[in-house]
């Protein structure tokens, strides 16, 4: 029996098949199910990647507690209400605070919990002065903050 017509074929299949493997509704927990059900229609029409996400959110989900989801939900909310450029610009500085490295984001993170703690006012003058700074300034600022 000659081999090479199934190997053509299997090459073909893994050629075109894509990279990731789609997650079968079915295999999914109940809870999961639950939590993505509103993708329950559409499930399959998902490439992969998407439904990896939402798997994977979903899980982040399962073990929130109240206080979390609701902040979670808030945090949508406000989402929603971004326009597609905002979303894009916001998805465009996380890329790069993701690729900064772990000191470097330690650092931000001190500085932004600092700043969060300054009562309203005073945040307020704060963003107002830097948005007059020049760019030269802004950058002056910036190096003495990464210290």
């Amino acid at each position: 029996m000659n081999k090479l017509p199934q190997l053509r074929v299997a090459i073909l299949l893994i050629c075109l098949s894509p990279l990731g493997y789609a997650t079968e509704w079915s295999s999914l927990s109940n809870n999961a199910q639950e939590i993505l059900a509103p993708f329950k229609t559409q499930w399959d029409n998902l490439d992969s990647t998407k439904q990896e996400a939402l798997v994977k959110g979903a899980k982040l989900w399962e073990h929130m507690d109240e206080e979390q989801k609701k902040a979670a939900k808030q945090r949508y909310v406000e989402w929603r209400k971004l326009s597609p450029e905002e979303r894009q610009s916001l998805k465009s500085k996380m890329q790069l605070y993701q690729e900064l490295p772990a000191n470097r984001r330690d650092i931000l993170k001190v500085n932004m919990a600092k700043f969060n703690k300054l009562p309203d006012a005073t945040k307020k003058r704060l963003r107002q002065k830097y948005q007059r700074m020049s760019p030269v300034q802004r950058e002056k600022l910036r190096n003495r903050l990464r210290r």
